[in-house]
């Protein structure tokens, strides 16, 4: 018997159009499944986990050593009660396990809550048999129990720099001295009134009993920031990677939890303005000044001072900038990232001449080119558009943030005329595309802008 098998033929165009539309999906598929990525990750990068004990005792060891490092105990919770532990030799807490491995989220979302949602943050500890014992509503919040502890009962301190030591402690002693009455830190007592120092509970110390001091320190605060905006010129404009982690944990060992984070924001113009507004990569560097002078670039006073810059140096700064993100989340710190407050290259403005633009005063004072700003009518769509674009792809280089910030007019005052009408639309240009990457944002601006320009922000109704 013979069987004759039949094949349809396949239209070649039609073929090629079902080969391309596959191309297409698949494609597509992939750009969301990479943009997802990398809002989840903070931006491009590896997944950060969410904070928890094993970043501070990470911190530890890189303070103390690993030897110090393996007899801490930290827990992450509020507050009912001081630290307490088993009878037994404690082990690394399971609360510590538990958190760090519990969904592994992104670091996108899982620095959220460490500052926005605790209103009374407080750290207690106590230290016996050579093992010390940290309960913290935050790791900030922790790592600043660790460094008090430091101070009080090893003699040691962590100071911004390396010290003749290097990064690492050098303790004086072998372990960790207990918190009671005899230990090497007895009778000190931390003088602040918001600090309940003394607080005694019968503890057993595993050898047959005893009697424990806890220290208790309450009311933190719920936001501690850190850097002045002209920081990153002054101080860090030449640090290395290596740099900012020695001082990412200094921040998190002085309870700092809301750190700015503007590194890298010229690498995000850059990519906004020749992607999506027809500038030419020369355009925008030679728009930007020499690194030491970026601060007063980015809030309009000066350009091109010392510059330009070329395209490999902003990549690195890009490449820096996911360093000092992933460093800061990993201990739990709200990074607070640029927005943008309207200030525009000169080729901008004359790609869109029929937007409007104010020429900025003359901020150095000498009628000097470099100081000849524009910034972009608040009002103008063109100024959501740019600010959309921008927080865009800062979200696809480096994730979203809970804090922004942006300062319109520092050391300029707005324009003669403006009324709190017109401050209340500028003021919702600025935050509006904020809260479209983040609902629950803040904005952020330098209260030395409402100082230096007080005649005009005190000058009738000027409420934003």
């Amino acid at each position: 018997m013979t069987t004759t098998t039949t094949r349809r033929a396949c239209v070649p165009w039609l073929c090629g159009a079902r080969l391309l539309l596959l191309l297409l999906l698949l494609s597509a598929h992939v750009a969301t499944a990479r943009d997802a990525l990398r809002s989840a990750t903070g931006g491009r990068g590896a997944v950060v986990a969410p904070p928890g004990p094993s970043a501070a005792m990470a911190l530890a060891a890189r303070v103390l050593g690993e030897q110090f490092a393996r007899n801490l105990s930290i827990v992450i919770s509020s507050l009912g009660s001081p630290p307490g532990r088993d009878s037994s030799r404690p082990q690394r807490d399971d609360h510590h396990s538990a958190e760090d491995n519990n969904n592994n989220k992104n670091d996108d979302s899982s620095h959220k809550n460490e500052t926005r949602d605790r209103t009374d943050e407080e750290f207690a500890y106590y230290a016996a048999d050579g093992w010390l014992f940290i309960n913290a509503t935050s790791v900030p919040t922790a790592c600043a129990a660790l460094h008090h502890y430091m101070r009080l009962f090893m003699n040691s301190s962590v100071t911004w720099g390396v010290n003749r030591t290097g990064y690492y402690i050098e303790p004086l002693v072998t372990q960790f001295p207990s918190t009671d009455s005899s230990g090497s830190g007895g009778g000190q007592t931390f003088v602040s009134e918001r600090a309940t120092v003394g607080q005694s509970l019968e503890r057993s110390s595993g050898r047959g009993g005893g009697h424990v001091r806890v220290i208790r320190r309450q009311n933190l605060g719920r936001y501690r920031y850190h850097m002045n905006v002209c920081t990153l010129g002054f101080s860090t404009a030449f640090w290395s990677l290596d740099d900012w982690h020695r001082h990412i944990d200094w921040m998190a060992l002085h309870g700092i939890n809301l750190p700015l984070a503007s590194t890298g924001t010229e690498f995000v113009w850059w990519r906004t303005y020749t992607e999506y507004f027809n500038l030419t990569s020369q355009e925008v560097r030679s728009y930007f000044t020499g690194v030491a002078f970026l601060p007063w670039n980015r809030m309009g006073n000066i350009h091109t001072w010392a510059g330009p810059m070329s395209e490999s140096f902003l990549k690195s700064q890009a490449t820096l900038q996911r360093g000092i993100l992933r460093r800061m989340r990993q201990l739990g710190l709200s990074p607070v990232l640029p927005a943008f407050d309207g200030h525009v290259p000169t080729a901008l403005v004359e790609r869109f001449p029929s937007s409007r633009f104010t020429k900025a005063s003359d901020w150095l004072g000498d009628g000097s080119v470099y100081s000849e700003n524009y910034l972009l009518d608040p009002t103008e769509p063109l100024f959501s558009l740019i600010a959309q674009r921008f927080l865009q792809i800062q979200r696809e280089e480096f994730g979203i943030s809970d804090f922004y910030n942006a300062d319109m007019w520092n050391e300029m005052n707005p324009p003669a005329n403006a009324s709190g009408a017109y401050l209340r639309r500028s003021a919702e240009a600025v935050y509006n595309p904020i809260a479209s990457v983040n609902p629950n944002a803040t904005w952020i601006v330098q209260g030395w802008t409402f100082f230096q320009q007080q005649e005009f922000w005190t000058r009738g109704s000027k409420a934003i």
